[in-house]
């Protein structure tokens, strides 16, 4: 049986972020990409998928093991500040209406998986007055529903999308898993700072991005092609510019290694959005002849198969396991996540933070707000170049020279931490920066995230 955990990251929607290049410093160059494709549905009933892709990216030294500061009490400025912070118990005290008291109540029921009532209560509250309310709920709906949607909201949503909400929910009843009585075993390796995973879809053999930041898992269309995916229903997507990308959800036979999910569902998207730059010049989707050149990935392995796993990144044997993920000991986990994964943390000074965990980023971010309440100094600005397929921009940045955090056991202490505007309002991102030392296991299901043995 699937043991899904829901929770609230952010109440607002899940936009695009872009392709992010850090060019005045090559060696710490970021690029990643955020598709953020909206079903054809209308605004109550979207659902969003996000992908992060890495382009490049350094590696960074991670302490040992060590006890966390004392906590330190966290100020929130409103309620949708705590909201946002993962932080139920500051939400309680700071509601300031009716439709936030039944906003926060409607979030507990998605938290334990009372997602049937979550659904039709989230569908009353994006009726509301209260249009902050009533957009927030919105976006936590979409998270839903692609989640488990109900029959009840099958039957409510517009004529021209529920072949696509079907289509979903009979996939998802359909998969099938099956284990084999060991751990699978891979030699680990990684692309640019994003971890690789060895696959075979519909007997073809290639490798994967690991991307918890991707929400569904995601087949090129020239791969799709070869291997004889075809497309169910077609998704319309958008990027972060609103400019339109051609996508459709489908089905495939993954093996991982002798972990057969049978009827997988699938995103397949044009070949362009899989390809990771190389060399120093960061630009994804357009390069410049002669100064960079692509590495094109047969799909990635994204979330809707990995919530179903226990991954273990074994950094210093060099081993990939991946096997059948274990029992929740407790009702409690620092490990959530709705429509994204989340794992808590504390910065050096104590003070506690909800990041975003995205394996296929190269360099954790964390918002500029809050950099100085986690007791950040001496910050270098800089400004860096966003590219979406449809245009750039840029954007003002500050690097952190040493920024130290506690998270999953572990002390990590970055050669630099960045911080810069963050679209969604959540806390910062975890990125593959930080899972490069030592024993990571993410095992969502038993409620694990963890970095130990680092030297």
């Amino acid at each position: 049986m699937i043991d899904r955990r829901t929770f609230l990251a952010g109440a607002v929607a899940f936009l695009a972020a872009p392709v992010a290049a850090e060019k005045q410093r090559p060696p710490h160059c970021v690029a990643f990409l955020t598709l953020n494709p909206r079903l054809r549905m209308s605004s109550v009933l979207s659902l969003f998928l996000a992908m992060w892709l890495v382009g490049c990216g350094g590696t960074y030294p991670l302490g040992p093991a060590s006890a966390p500061p004392p906590l330190v009490a966290r100020v929130h400025p409103d309620f949708w500040s705590a909201v946002a912070a993962l932080d139920f118990d500051s939400g309680e005290r700071l509601a300031a209406s009716a439709s936030q008291v039944e906003f926060l109540a409607t979030l507990r029921d998605v938290a334990e998986e009372r997602l049937v009532e979550g659904q039709m209560r989230l569908l009353a509250l994006a009726r509301f007055d209260d249009s902050t309310v009533a957009k927030r709920s919105t976006v936590l709906l979409r998270s839903i529903l692609s989640e488990r949607p109900s029959w009840a909201i099958v039957s409510l949503a517009p004529p021209d999308s529920r072949a696509l909400i079907r289509a979903w929910r009979d996939m998802s009843n359909a998969e099938s898993w099956t284990f084999p009585p060991h751990p699978v075993t891979h030699a680990l390796q990684h692309r640019r700072g994003v971890p690789l995973v060895p696959v075979t879809v519909n007997g073809r053999r290639t490798t994967f991005a690991l991307d918890t930041g991707a929400y569904i898992t995601v087949l090129s269309s020239r791969f799709a092609s070869d291997i004889g995916v075809s497309s169910v229903v077609a998704m319309g997507t958008q990027d972060g510019h609103g400019i339109a990308l051609r996508s459709s959800l489908a089905r495939a036979d993954v093996d991982l290694g002798g972990i057969r999910i049978q009827g997988h569902p699938v995103a397949v998207l044009d070949l362009g959005m899989l390809e990771f730059p190389t060399g120093q010049t960061s630009r994804m989707l357009e390069f410049p002849t002669g100064q960079t050149s692509s590495e094109k990935f047969d799909g990635v392995l994204g979330w809707n198969a990995i919530r179903e796993l226990r991954i273990t990144l074994d950094n210093d044997r060099r081993v990939l396991l991946l096997e059948q993920p274990r029992r929740r000991a407790t009702s409690s986990s620092a490990f959530i996540w709705v429509a994204k994964p989340f794992v808590r943390a504390r910065a050096g000074n104590g003070l506690p933070l909800a990041l975003f965990l995205d394996t296929a980023t190269s360099s954790s971010v964390i918002a500029p707000a809050l950099a100085a309440a986690a007791g950040f100094r001496d910050g270098r600005d800089e400004v860096i170049l966003v590219t979406a397929p449809s245009g750039t921009r840029r954007v003002q940045g500050t690097m952190y020279a040493g920024a130290l955090l506690h998270v999953g056991g572990a002390q990590v202490r970055f050669r630099e931490l960045m911080a810069r505007p963050i679209l969604e309002p959540f806390d910062g991102i975890l990125g593959s920066d930080a899972l490069t030392r030592g024993r990571v296991v993410i095992d969502f299901q038993a409620g694990e995230f963890s970095v130990s043995g680092a030297r």
